[in-house]
């Protein structure tokens, strides 16, 4: 803040530039001899003529900026956004992700990576979300946040489906095992059978969008019972272990918001690349080459998404064995 000495009744020029764009101004105000501060000018901010008051010993006229808090609507999709899932202000790549889904929006696809797939449109009792935008690896991107009401209220629906940043590891390998055991020994799954929500697209586990997380929360309980254990043990490089590990992480965590991450069903996966990739490449987006789903295909096999791996296995859904190392990436609600 600069100081300077003015005769009374003189007239000043007055600038003040807004340089984030997540702040507007809010007015220009003055405190005359360290008195009460007074909003004395709602709208100018390049230039404002300032008169200067008689009778004065002092006088502070200082430019004000407020958050930008105004809440976004359902006109525009947000698909591409960056979501701050905890929300502190700030996008990081252990934190935060990638909007994939914009449930106030229709599908702009309905396959993806050879694989069919819907969802329904919600525009009612949605989270209310604020647009802003930040860093991240060296560029300005766009965010979105929840406000105050959003996060207080729990009841209010979740809009977007979000991919997390990173892939998940067990601190050594990139890649990780299904359920490395599990082959063959998955005599419970059904192709034809439904969970709760999910008709017909497959039990215990669904290839059904929406069923990630229900996917997820079921195979980490027959993970750690050891249901498909067989002759065999579970392996220290199998995914639900190191899910879980994610999991407890974000509940101890003290964010105000604590997504809840799963792995994506299958279809999950066919609209990160029908609705977020499109025809970019999956690298553009921090992706590698092949990732499991939470979808099992069969009692021996389970859903895996290939964006890359060889002439034949470019771009589609395919099955994998349960021992078969490939990537992970986790995604939640927001």
């Amino acid at each position: 803040m600069s100081s300077a000495t003015y005769a009374e009744g003189s007239q000043i020029t007055l600038t003040a530039t807004v340089v984030d764009n997540n702040y507007k101004f809010d007015g220009w105000y003055e405190t005359i001899d360290n008195g009460t501060e007074t909003k004395i000018e709602n709208s100018a901010i390049a230039s404002y003529a300032y008169t200067v008051p008689t009778n004065a010993t002092s006088v502070m006229v200082e430019a004000r900026f407020l958050e930008n808090t105004s809440t976004i609507g359902t006109d525009t999709s947000f698909v591409g956004y960056y979501a701050d899932l905890n929300n502190d202000g700030s996008i990081t790549k252990d934190d935060d992700g990638i909007i994939f889904v914009d449930l106030a929006r229709r599908a702009n696809a309905s396959s993806g990576l050879d694989q069919s797939y819907s969802y329904t449109q919600k525009t009612d009792n949605l989270r209310n979300y604020v647009s802003k935008t930040t860093t991240y690896n060296y560029k300005t991107v766009n965010y979105l946040k929840l406000d105050n009401t959003a996060v207080e209220n729990t009841n209010l629906a979740h809009r977007f489906y979000v991919l997390g940043l990173k892939d998940i590891t067990d601190g050594t390998n990139k890649t990780l095992y299904w359920y490395n055991a599990a082959e063959g020994n998955m005599s419970d799954f059904n192709k034809s059978g439904s969970i709760t929500g999910f008709s017909g697209k497959g039990s215990p586990t669904s290839t059904a969008f929406g069923a990630g997380r229900i996917n997820t929360s079921t195979m980490i309980t027959k993970w750690t019972n050891g249901d498909y254990n067989g002759s065999g043990t579970q392996n220290n490089r199998d995914i639900w272990k190191w899910v879980k590990v994610k999991m407890d992480e974000v509940a101890s965590s003290n964010a105000s918001n604590k997504p809840e991450w799963f792995v994506p069903s299958i279809e999950e996966w066919a609209v990160v690349k029908g609705e977020l990739i499109g025809s970019n490449s999956y690298s553009d987006f921090g992706l590698s080459s092949k990732y499991w789903s939470s979808s099992q295909y069969s009692a021996k096999w389970a859903w895996c998404a290939f964006f890359s791996w060889n002439i034949n296995y470019d771009g589609i859904v395919d099955q994998g064995g349960t021992w078969a190392a490939m990537y992970v990436r986790l995604a939640t609600t927001f």
